[in-house]
């Protein structure tokens, strides 16, 4: 943690600085698998990245939403490597147009955790992070439509429950989800 007020200071610094993270699933049958996805992060401790919907993660998800996930950079030097890990659950982002349906036939019920634009607003987080300098209108980049529920890819959402900073000789930190 050299060089750091704070455990979550670091933990921050090495969400900002990358891109990918290992992906962990399980199947049914508690199989597990290890994908690579680049992330984009945003509030209330979600990460978003998309795939397609038959990937093995993919269906590994739809079977089992727990996951966990390892984000770090590979060109540490042996001994001052820092990570962060995380658990979590993962779900798929609804559509607009799914959301509609399932408002009119329920009216007073509103899915849990979900709002009219989450689609939108989880391609725009992403599309941010990804391309930071870019002055494309992100809903032209990646249209909606592409993501929807009849589409081969799919954004997906985990909410992550645990974060640890893990420093030289493994030694994990839970980090403070509400501090970074």
């Amino acid at each position: 943690m050299a060089g750091y007020q704070s455990y979550n200071d670091a933990a921050k610094k090495i969400l900002e600085e990358n891109k990918y993270m290992v992906l962990s699933t399980s199947d049914l049958d508690k199989a597990p698998w290890g994908s690579v996805v680049f992330y984009a992060y945003g509030k209330n401790h979600e990460f978003y990245f998309f795939s397609a919907v038959d990937s093995r993660h993919a269906k590994n998800i739809s079977a089992n939403p727990k996951i966990a996930f390892v984000i770090f950079d590979s060109k540490q030097k042996m001994g001052v490597a820092e990570s962060i890990q995380a658990e979590g659950k993962a779900s798929f982002v609804s559509s607009d147009a799914v959301l509609r349906e399932v408002l009119k036939t329920y009216k007073d019920i509103r899915p849990s955790g979900v709002s009219d634009s989450e689609l939108k607003r989880v391609i725009k987080t992403y599309t941010m992070r990804q391309f930071p300098d870019s002055k494309m209108d992100p809903l032209k980049r990646y249209p909606p439509e592409e993501f929807s529920e009849a589409a081969e890819l799919r954004f997906y959402k985990i909410k992550v429950t645990k974060l640890f900073l893990s420093g030289t000789m493994n030694r994990r930190t839970e980090i403070d989800l509400e501090r970074i």
